[in-house]
């Protein structure tokens, strides 16, 4: 529900300031937009229309993920929105992932809920998860790594759905930031070393 109203805020306040349309705050977020129209117009990685594929793109699958949205009818200014609700789903996974660290380390249940609550009130991360960039989806998947390499109080042992998660997270998380690469190398390090 926190997520949801997270969610409403920002594209209130984005449509205000829009004077009716979804406005983003950055202009990093404008050029994520181009490459999806091109990518889902059948023309990757080209910034211009009819010009040569160029390297602007600081994501590898971001603007595939704004292209889906952009295929489903978020064309235009619009596309702000779909990048809002990709966010809000970050968001909220992000805020459960916090609730299951603390959980599983043994945290109380009130404990857990206000740490997760906690997170997803913070300014600075509601305004990067609603920013329209892939800040929110390398924060989730960050998330999704540390679940997987932590083992809580029931498991003592990393299971293989955790293996799993982690594997698939830190992935992804290379996938959309190059600097996600990093951590993904270091926590498949701390996966093997802990299974051997």
């Amino acid at each position: 529900m926190v997520s949801g109203a997270t969610l409403l805020a920002y594209a209130g306040a984005s449509l205000a300031v829009g004077r009716g349309v979804f406005v983003m705050p950055l202009d990093d977020v404008y050029i994520h937009f181009q490459y999806a129209r091109q990518l889902a117009n059948g023309q990757p990685y080209v910034y211009n229309p009819g010009l040569p594929p160029s390297s602007g793109a600081t994501s590898f699958l971001y603007p595939y993920l704004l292209a889906i949205g952009y295929l489903l009818g978020f064309q235009g200014l619009n596309l702000g929105l779909w990048a809002m609700l990709m966010g809000y789903a970050a968001l909220a996974g992000s805020a459960w992932l916090v609730y299951q660290l603390v959980r599983g380390q043994g945290g109380a249940a009130w404990l857990a809920l206000g740490i997760a609550l906690a997170f997803e009130v913070n300014g600075a991360v509601a305004w990067h998860f609603m920013s329209g960039m892939e800040t929110g989806i390398v924060v989730w998947l960050s998330l999704g790594v540390v679940w997987g390499l932590v083992p809580s109080t029931e498991y003592r042992v990393l299971s293989k759905k955790r293996n799993a998660i982690l594997v698939i997270a830190a992935t992804l998380m290379a996938l959309v930031r190059p600097e996600g690469a990093v951590l993904a190398v270091l926590a498949v390090g701390v996966l093997v070393f802990t299974t051997l």
